[in-house]
């Protein structure tokens, strides 16, 4: 017949909406989802920045990015960040307040 295949599964806590352009130190592994939730103009360029780093408490470090040029789509990204690393979200146009980001921590 067929074998019996064991997947561990990642169990996640409940969706935690952030703020962009704020560092946080991540209290377990998770993710970072942040996206562009309405059109700024059909001749814009719009972007986001995925920053994580382990130690530093000013991340500098790019672990993730995705650009549109309007009107062809809207960025989104989604990364993965392991306790204690201090992460933010940053984009461009600067201070859009066009931005959702959360964090999803994982469940040990």
């Amino acid at each position: 017949m067929g074998s019996n295949i064991s997947i561990p599964l990642r169990r996640s806590g409940s969706l935690e909406e952030k703020t962009m352009g704020t560092v946080y130190q991540a209290p377990t592994d998770g993710e970072v989802w942040a996206y562009f939730y309405t059109e700024i103009g059909s001749e814009n360029t719009q972007g986001l920045l995925g920053y994580a780093e382990e130690g530093d408490p000013t991340p500098s470090e790019v672990v993730c990015h995705s650009q549109c040029d309007r009107p062809y789509g809207k960025p989104s990204i989604t990364y993965k960040v392991k306790k204690n690393w201090y992460w933010l979200v940053g984009a461009w146009p600067i201070n859009s307040p066009d931005i959702k980001v959360f964090w999803l921590p994982e469940i040990p």
